[in-house]
């Protein structure tokens, strides 16, 4: 179940990961941050949505969700079989 739910986990990162990737896309492929004062506000904005509300990972583990305890003894103690 732990191994589950660590893929859950990746998963989720992955995703906050492409969003960021396409928040700084979008705004770069605007392109005319510079000259106009509406664009880089809404660039602004753009970041400010992410920093508040995208940035982290919403782990959706479904069936694999008592792991989670056992993943987080884990992340903060290390495994007992390492």
């Amino acid at each position: 179940m732990i191994k589950a739910y660590n893929k859950c986990v990746k998963k989720a990162v992955k995703k906050v990961y492409y969003k960021f990737g396409f928040t700084v896309a979008g705004i770069a492929l605007t392109g005319a941050v510079l000259s106009n004062p509406w664009i880089a506000a809404g660039a602004v904005l753009k970041m400010v949505q992410f920093a508040t509300l995208e940035r982290k990972p919403v782990i959706d583990a479904g069936a694999n969700e008592a792991a989670a305890m056992f993943h987080d003894v884990q992340t903060a103690f290390g495994s007992p079989f390492d």
